[in-house]
């Protein structure tokens, strides 16, 4: 298989297909399988299914809709699937998208009713203006009058991200823990997830699972809110440092950096930046001869499965951990234990990590998840919010001219 979802099906040994019934046979047992095949990269297809570089569009769909037509990068229709006998909605008849328009013209547009629904899709090139979201969430959101009437309009839901400070364990101000945790403490995640760099809206977090993976808990770790400087400096002592900051050269990363440089000087800590652009950025935690103590780096979920960030990101032999890592031989068999674990045992036992890993080695400082904004228009109900995929577009419905 020739595609990008190909490092994900490593282990298949073999598949089969007889009449309805597709068999999936592994080198060994992956309770990860059913999170992997619900990613976009997988879709069974008949067999004599052509093969083209530029894509395929008419092929038949598991889902509820299928593609009708599709120009790329321009626009998408979606049709429903006849063949469908599933338990998921099917409410509108046919789906419309349309790329490349800008955040203020779809704003416009959404307003005025000339379009039904917005997203940001979590992407900075189509994030809508700070002041805007303020706007919205006043007018709009949850809290707004409009929901209390049954009618909110702006929505946000989980992206599956985790954006991060990464602390070089080789050098050695951070090879000790206690300085590590320091960090954890000295943050102002408020502010670093107000202008996160990389993704283009989110909210703080200090945990490494997102929201809307199984085996998320929130749990009260370090501060949300602002720096605690107390618990910072007690672990951190009173001895002056110096240390490096590698980040992107996007503005969103400089305002984080000067955030940084506050942070850590209210603990003996003077900060020293380096910017890269982010497609060099991304491969600096793979170099372990690299000269920076900090990096701030991202990652966003291939599946929805805690594995995908706990093992991805930490595990040895993870192509994603990186060499400057350092957890422990203790915890790195409680990840493989947790590996071969399903369903609720699987989910206590990741949450278990997910908070023992941060309150104890530390290897990064999470301090953001990413978001995906929604904005509807006035005729536009049944938004319904599905914990890993966001707003269900085949749910939603259309009110009738009594607000109904």
């Amino acid at each position: 298989m020739q595609s990008f979802g190909a490092a994900f099906m490593a282990d298949v040994a073999d598949v089969r297909a007889s009449g309805n019934t597709l068999v999936v046979e592994l080198t060994e047992p992956a309770p990860s399988l059913p999170a992997r095949l619900a990613t976009p990269y997988f879709c069974a297809v008949p067999p004599d299914t052509p093969i083209d570089p530029e894509g395929v569009d008419a092929v038949p769909s598991a889902g509820p809709y299928y593609v009708a037509s599709h120009e790329p990068n321009k626009s998408l229709v979606l049709r429903r699937n006849p063949g469908y006998a599933g338990y998921r909605a099917q409410r509108p008849r046919e789906i419309r998208y349309t790329m490349g328009v800008s955040p203020e013209r779809a704003v416009q547009m959404v307003e005025t009713g000339a379009v039904d629904y917005l997203s940001d899709a979590g992407d900075a090139d189509t994030a809508l203006p700070a002041d805007l979201n303020a706007r919205f969430e006043k007018r709009y959101g949850p809290h707004s009058a409009a929901a209390r009437a049954g009618r909110q309009q702006y929505f946000t839901t989980p992206g599956l991200s985790v954006f991060y400070l990464l602390f070089n364990t080789r050098r050695p101000l951070f090879a000790d823990a206690r300085m590590r945790r320091a960090v954890n403490f000295a943050i102002d995640r408020r502010a670093l997830a107000a202008t996160p760099g990389l993704p283009a809206t989110a909210r703080p977090t200090d945990q490494y699972i997102p929201p809307g993976i199984p085996g998320f808990e929130d749990a009260a770790i370090y501060p949300l809110g602002g720096p605690d400087l107390r618990a910072a400096r007690r672990l951190a002592g009173r001895r002056r440092r110096e240390a490096t900051l590698y980040t992107c050269t996007n503005p969103n990363c400089t305002r984080n950096a000067e955030t940084l440089k506050q942070n850590l000087a209210a603990i003996g800590i003077e900060l020293d930046v380096g910017q890269f652009p982010v497609p060099v950025l991304l491969n600096l935690p793979g170099d372990p001869h690299a000269n920076y103590d900090l990096i701030t780096i991202g990652y966003i979920a291939d599946y929805a499965d805690p594995f995908n960030f706990i093992n991805f990101l930490f595990a040895p032999g993870s192509e994603l951990r990186s060499p400057v890592v350092s957890i422990g031989s203790g915890f790195e068999a409680r990840m493989a234990a947790a590996a071969r674990l399903t369903g609720e045992k699987r989910r206590r036992a990741y949450a278990r990590l997910d908070r023992d890993l941060a309150a104890g080695p530390a290897p990064v400082a999470a301090f953001a998840n990413g978001t995906v904004k929604h904005f509807f228009s006035p005729r536009v109900g049944c938004q319904f919010e599905h914990p890993i995929y966001g707003i269900d577009l085949a749910a939603l419905c259309l009110r009738d001219n009594r607000g109904g």
